[in-house]
Formats: C-alpha cells, structure tokens, sequence
C-alpha cells in the first residue's frame, strides 16, 4: 500500500508517509486503521509527508475530507502536511479551507521541519 503510518507516543505525533500511485480508498483504510489503533490516543497530532506524491486524482481532495472528520471523530484535529508538487499542495489548501469552519486544522509545508515545527507548538486556545 503506498501509504503507511508510524505512532510516536512520546510526540504524540502520528506520521504518515504518502507515495504514488495513492488512491482516496486505500487513505480511508489507513484513517480505520489509525483509529482501531490502541496507541493512538485523543489529541495527538498528524504529520503527513507526501513530497513523493506527484500527483492528485479525482475524488481526493472529497476522500481528504472524510478522512480529516474521521480523525476529528477521533479528537485528532491538527495536521501539518509536507509536499513538494504544487498540484498536491493545491489540493491539500483547497481541503484545508473546506474544514476549517468544523475546527480542523491543516496546514501545507514545503519543508518538513517547518511542517513539525508548527506541530510541536501549542495551540492557542490552550489544549
């Protein structure tokens, strides 16, 4: 599958890791998995690198949705995603702007330390 995940407790960091060919199906499955996961606590933080996504298909930026409120069904509601192709960032601002208003929050990085960065400060509003 080209997308598979790692959970740092100590972070509180869920990483994800995105490659081509990445079909909206298999991002949905990984999101059920994440969530049956016993590791996976309320709270935690996503990191997505996808700079070895090149491309975005059809139906993805709808699917990015979905996953996004699953993961807020999850109370995991803050996530930093890593590209480097302009049609993918596009893409991933396009779903940003779409769940902002449901208090999920998604930002777009074109460097993966700035990406981590933003993760590792605390969030106004406390929590």
């Amino acid at each position: 599958m080209p997308i598979s995940y790692s959970v740092d407790s100590e972070r509180d960091l869920i990483a994800l890791r995105a490659k081509d060919p990445l079909r909206p199906d298999e991002v949905v499955e990984m999101i059920s998995q994440i969530a049956g996961d016993t590791t996976v606590r309320p709270g935690m933080h996503v990191f997505v690198d996808a700079r070895d996504v090149a491309s975005v298909g059809s139906g993805s930026v709808d699917a990015s949705v979905v996953v996004l409120r699953l993961l807020k069904a999850n109370q995991i509601d803050r996530v930093a995603a890593y590209v480097e192709n302009d049609g993918v960032e596009r893409a991933l601002l396009e779903v940003g702007v779409r769940v902002q208003q449901e208090g999920i929050h998604l930002r777009v990085f074109r460097d993966r330390e700035s990406a981590l960065a933003w993760l590792d400060q605390p969030e106004r509003g406390g929590r």
